[in-house]
């Protein structure tokens, strides 16, 4: 029996002589639109000319980083690139909301954009591609492949440098109000504030490209084609396998767990470690995921941009 089928004879069993016809009704659509198998590709944005390396939601616009060296922002409704921001010199690697700013990275700079797509200001310090971007708290974390995370303040000042890590800040995120960087094989948990390493987490056997939170707790995808879930002690609860290549984006999307890779496929993965859904649509490398308006977004080295949702 389908989820469709399933939903519709458990309420109608249960609960149809209790629940107001209205509320019902939403229930149905509700539980109903959320079955994994009615996730379909939408839309396809094209524009750059390299590999989609990042992808944001900022303003209420899909914005995109490529190796094509600049940031396009999109409006998905009809597909349209609205603006092009151009400044880098180099490949970018890494983007993120902050505040009511842009940030990009890549060419050993991050560029901090204005809505009306302008450059504010450009942060100079690492010595090496900026591949990571976050907002943390009212800063901006960055991680370079010069082994380095810095903080910056809103005037753009370099405040701290978290050194530690035997290789580059290849992703970061924020969990329960700490910073956690992923660098080779290992992650580190830090208190920003003291510039000292809480703890390490070790497990993985490739370099850790993609992290994210889901229901509390910390996500990792590597390059040894695995998805690693932790709890604050540092311990792996659970080790998600079903891709074949690189694991190198993380995202939550309808409390799933979606994770993108170099095996050209999507996965949804519920909160038991299950696969619920492949979605193939890129012919290369997945390089990043998003969520926009309530839809999921896609980049990769095909050049594309899919959206993909619920129908």
């Amino acid at each position: 029996m389908d989820i469709l089928a399933l939903c519709l004879e458990t309420i109608t069993n249960d609960i149809k002589h209790r629940v107001d016809p209205a509320l019902l009704n939403h229930i149905i659509t509700s539980v109903c639109l959320l079955d994994p198998a009615r996730i379909r590709w939408l839309q396809t944005l094209s524009g750059h000319t390299d590999w989609v390396n990042v992808i944001a939601s900022w303003n209420g616009k899909l914005v995109s980083g490529s190796f094509d060296k600049t940031v396009k922002i999109w409006d998905v409704a009809d597909g349209r690139c609205v603006q092009t921001l151009r400044g880098h010199t180099g490949w970018v690697w890494s983007l993120a909301v902050w505040g009511d700013k842009l940030a990009s990275g890549g060419d050993n700079s991050i560029r901090v954009w204005n809505a009306d797509g302008t450059c504010e200001r450009t942060l100079l310090g690492h010595a090496a591609a900026v591949w990571a971007l976050t907002a943390f708290k009212d800063k901006l974390a960055s991680g370079s492949s010069d082994h380095s995370i810095k903080i910056w303040s809103r005037a753009g000042n370099c405040e701290k440098t978290l050194t530690g890590h035997n290789d580059g800040g290849y992703a970061l995120t924020v969990w329960d109000g700490r910073l956690v960087s992923g660098s080779g094989n290992e992650i580190k948990l830090w208190d920003v504030g003291t510039g000292s390493c809480l703890k390490t987490f070790y497990g993985h056997s490739g370099m850790i490209p993609a992290l994210t939170v889901w229901q509390g707790r910390l996500v990792s995808g590597s390059g040894g084609n695995t998805i690693k879930v932790w709890n604050q002690m540092g311990v792996c609860v659970m080790t998600l396998q079903g891709h074949t290549a690189y694991v190198r984006t993380l995202v939550v999307w309808e409390g799933l767990l979606v994770s993108g890779s170099w095996d050209h496929s999507v996965k949804l993965w519920n909160a038991k470690g299950e696969c619920v859904r492949t979605l193939k649509g890129h012919t290369g490398y997945v390089q990043c995921l998003a969520v926009h308006e309530g839809k999921l977004v896609s980049g990769g080295d095909d050049k594309l941009v899919r959206a993909w949702g619920y129908t």
